[in-house]
């Protein structure tokens, strides 16, 4: 609401609202370590929204879904189908828990922004999307050096097959930079400008 108040001054002209009005203080334990803020409020609200969701979807499956089940089914799905089989392959069993947890995260705190009384999302501070691509950078290097080891990995990134030899000088520090930082760091920005 008070941003609403904020769009008009004392003479009528339009003032945008301030930072301060998006993201307020510390509501509750402000100035300790365990202090809770709007955006901390979002995450919690959403994801007990998310749990809520499962739960109630799958408590008692039936075989032929029904409800909220068909839906939770659905959505399980089109992650499964549309986007770990699509991009993994037969690769994608190992993987469906986190990407679908991943996805309905991202899906439940964007959601947060277009809802009344909220209008904020979760992932609208850099520390979430950088948790979360942090974690599947991790994920993406540990998979890679177990699958080539350590040397295969770094040698299979840094010096792409089809590239004249002379050129590796210049490639290889440029893809060392992409692996080891850009990537972790596009993958935030990107997850966090969604949904500003």
């Amino acid at each position: 609401m008070s941003v609403l108040v904020a769009a008009t001054s004392e003479d009528g002209q339009y003032k945008p609202p301030t930072i301060g009005e998006f993201f307020p203080g510390e509501l509750f334990f402000a100035n300790t370590p365990f202090a809770v803020t709007r955006i901390n409020l979002i995450m919690m609200l959403m994801t007990g929204l998310l749990c809520l969701f499962f739960v109630i979807a799958f408590r008692k499956p039936q075989i032929v879904p029904r409800g909220i089940q068909n839906l939770g089914e659905m959505l399980v799905d089109f992650v499964r189908v549309q986007i770990a089989e699509e991009i993994l392959g037969h690769h994608a069993k190992r993987f469906l828990s986190y990407l679908t947890s991943l996805f309905f995260m991202l899906l439940f705190f964007n959601i947060a922004a277009i809802l009344p009384l909220i209008h904020l999302s979760a992932t609208s501070v850099i520390g979430v999307p950088l948790l979360m691509s942090l974690i599947t950078w991790v994920i993406y290097n540990y998979v890679g050096f177990k699958k080539h080891g350590i040397g295969g990995y770094f040698k299979m990134n840094l010096f792409p097959p089809g590239v004249p030899k002379p050129i590796y000088v210049i490639v290889a520090p440029i893809e060392f930079a992409t692996v080891a930082i850009l990537r972790p760091v596009t993958l935030t920005i990107r997850l966090m400008a969604n949904m500003m």
